[in-house]
């Protein structure tokens, strides 16, 4: 009875005043049996349930959101009520049936804010966009919801609408610390870093212990030394901050500042083997362990906390793309890069694709990185069929232009390193998708389908640790340039090594490897070689006062003279080819060995000493070496690699017979004849669109049907 209805639920109300919540709750229990069909009492049941953490609350909602017809004030309210709660999904279907069309113009903005937020938190971006703009619409001066619009926007790639709602928000609001941080990270980009900054600074003059607004601030700054300050105190400030740790690790190692840095790395593999669901960017991981299945950890921990959520975000509502196998006249081969300049990468390739046979194979370039205007962007654009800017699209819209190119096998050279668009590629536009060149790893990911690699560099033993197909190239993995006519030139005398800052007399040991690469144990041995080899100097590529200081100060604590080390000014490609002969034996790092560098010292006659490890990275200089011929200067232990070099450095006629070899090598080693490995890439890319048309018998293929990380997929010879 309606009379029965209201004197239930007064009472609960009363009780609820002399704080008798139990009763009250019975009360409104007994105001539903009264009349089940009352939105208001399922209501007071399910505030007061909520409140006190009863279990009638779930049940409550479920009868709620069953009444015919639907009660949706009541809905709209329960929703609200519920959001700030645990029952978050249960908030989500109150505010969704009491927002539907007939109830959504009574809704205040409030409500539809609310709605919002549960909607983004579940992934329905574009949904939450629609209902937070309703919310503006009723209160178009409310900061939050331009804050948290803003938020939104840049999860669906709309960069300028992200950032005109965050500008909004400090406009009406000036001492919003979460909008100020917000905008500072819209405008961390070409062309805004300064405004970035003010906006940083902004929020950590109104919170001087953000850890957001001081890793921000740290990833813009370009000394060094302030960044590794910056980053400690972003960690101070927040130690689960598993970015900063990162960044302090890529910091200091930048700076050859290893104070604390074992403790530092030990704490982010932890991280990557315990924590899966905390993501650690894998490029920066690679270095940083000698252990294969950490750093395949670390990618699928990637792929699957960041790239495929925001791969799903981005194609939401829109339908997979459907890829037809079959013969192909040309197959058409898309190199996806974002180094498409004067860029080691760019350098690497200006050979390659001009010499792919275009009776096999049609060439596509496609650039998601900056134009520099430089003749390496206009040789590489120049030697494809088509050359294609796509660096303005975003994730959905590179996937769209890539598959409207009708690409059959898309090789990736960026994967995970700077400017990785590997959200695209997720979504599958390509019916073959390949990693090569570009990320030195496993990417970890179900829509990388194969590697490029050598047996050397993968050997056999090693495929587990290789979520693609291992596929690899006779001619070796790096692809290098073709040798200048008359092959490397000669050493540099005296007179040339006085002009480098070199003694004219001695070995000079060189190394060079970004600072990046360095570790304290490989240094050890390095300055034990100078102790052991008279006269010997090491000649370094570091760039920055303060890891060269960092570097002689270590020099100094282990003996040795910091004079010994000889620091090359940072110049252009082609100076800094020609002076590399001057050097009479390549160190190389580890665990992070040489690569493009390796190459470039072979080029140049420069022998090559490194050490194997089971990674990637650390066999990148073994592989270079094994497709030149010279396996004996790959060694397999620290202390062969010590002894290695101090015989060579000690026997200067030895040194020489080797630097004649190392000339005769390389002018016959398939890895600088372009030709050779376009010819092997164009062989494994036929035998992959082989296999994926055997696969796809019925003329059509889903973009996710391909075979899963770790379901026996064979491997390609």
């Amino acid at each position: 009875m309606p009379g029965a209805l209201r004197v239930w639920l007064e009472l609960g109300a009363s009780l609820e005043q002399l704080q008798r919540q139990a009763e009250a709750l019975a009360c409104y229990a007994r105001a539903v049996e009264e009349d089940p069909g009352s939105g208001e009492a399922l209501f007071e049941l399910i505030r007061l349930a909520v409140a006190v953490g009863d279990p009638v609350a779930e049940p409550a909602v479920a009868a709620l959101l069953a009444l015919e017809p639907p009660n949706r004030a009541a809905l709209r309210r329960a929703g609200t009520l519920l959001a700030a709660g645990p029952l978050q999904a249960a908030a989500l279907d109150c505010l969704a049936a009491g927002l539907a069309a007939e109830g959504c113009a009574e809704a205040g903005a409030a409500e539809q804010a609310v709605f919002a937020e549960l909607l983004g938190n579940a992934g329905r971006l574009q949904e939450g966009v629609a209902h937070y703009r309703l919310a503006l619409a009723q209160a178009p001066d409310w900061p939050e919801v331009h804050n948290n619009l803003g938020i939104l926007l840049r999860r669906v790639d709309d960069a300028d609408g992200a950032r005109a709602c965050f500008e909004r928000a400090v406009a009406l609001r000036a001492d919003y610390v979460a909008a100020h941080y917000n905008l500072g990270n819209a405008l961390a980009m070409p062309g805004s870093v300064e405004r970035a900054r003010l906006h940083y600074g902004q929020a950590l003059a109104l919170q001087p212990d953000h850890a957001g607004a001081l890793h921000g601030l740290a990833q813009l700054t370009r000394d060094v030394e302030e960044r590794i300050v910056l980053c400690r105190r972003a960690l101070a400030a927040d130690p689960r901050q598993i970015e900063s740790l990162a960044a302090l690790v890529e910091a200091q190692l930048a700076a050859c500042d290893w104070s604390g840095l074992d403790g530092a790395i030990d704490a982010l593999r932890h991280a990557v083997r315990e924590c899966p669901g905390v993501p650690i960017a894998p490029f920066g991981f690679t270095g940083l362990t000698g252990s294969a299945a950490e750093q395949q950890q670390c990618a699928r921990n990637w792929v699957r906390t960041r790239v495929e959520p925001r791969a799903r975000q981005a194609s939401a509502g829109q339908p997979p793309f459907v890829h037809r196998p079959g013969p192909r006249a040309r197959l058409r081969i898309g190199y996806l890069s974002a180094d498409f300049r004067d860029h080691v990468m760019g350098r690497l390739l200006v050979d390659l694709f001009p010499a792919h046979d275009r009776k096999r194979v049609e060439v596509f370039g496609l650039s998601v990185g900056p134009d520099d205007g430089s003749v390496v962007r206009a040789v590489l654009a120049s030697g494809c069929d088509r050359f294609l800017d796509l660096s303005a699209a975003g994730t959905a819209g590179l996937a769209a232009r890539i598959h409207e190119a009708g690409i059959d096998v898309l090789v990736d050279l960026t994967g995970f390193t700077e400017g990785s668009r590997s959200e695209a590629l997720a979504l599958r536009p390509a019916p073959v998708q390949v990693n090569w060149l570009g990320y030195p790893g496993t990417m970890g990911a179900a829509f990388i389908d194969a590697i490029f690699c050598d047996p050397v560099l993968v050997p056999d033993a090693h495929r587990q640790w290789f979520d693609e197909t291992v596929v690899h190239l006779p001619c070796g993995y790096q692809p290098s340039p073709a040798l200048p006519a008359g092959g490397p030139p000669p050493a540099i005398g005296a007179e040339g090594r006085r002009a480098l800052g070199l003694p004219p007399s001695g070995t000079v040991f060189a190394s060079f490897n970004a600072s990046h690469k360095l570790r304290p144990g490989m240094f050890e041995r390095w300055m034990r070689i100078l102790q052991w080899v008279e006269g010997s100097v090491l000649w370094l590529g570091i760039d920055g006062e303060a890891a060269r200081q960092h570097l002689r100060a270590a020099a100094r604590s282990l003996g040795i003279d910091p004079g010994r080390l000889v620091f090359a000014p940072i110049v252009g490609y082609e100076a800094h080819r020609a002076r590399l002969p001057a050097a009479d034996l390549f160190l190389d790092c580890h665990p992070y060995s040489a690569g493009a560098t390796a190459s470039l010292c072979l080029a140049a006659g420069v022998p090559l000493v490194t050490l194997a490890g089971e990674t990637y990275v650390s066999r990148m200089a073994t592989a270079i070496l094994a497709a030149a011929g010279l396996h004996e200067l790959a060694c397999d232990s620290g202390d062969a690699y010590e002894a290695l070099a101090v015989s060579l450095g000690r026997d200067r006629g030895r040194l020489q017979a080797l630097r004649t070899r190392v000339r005769c090598a390389v002018a016959c080693a398939p890895m600088f004849d372009p030709r050779a490995t376009a010819h092997a890439v164009e062989e494994a890319c036929l035998s992959l669109w082989h296999a994926f048309c055997t696969s796809s018998p019925h003329g059509q293929r889903s973009p996710h049907s391909l075979p899963q990380p770790g379901d026996g997929r064979q491997s390609l010879p």
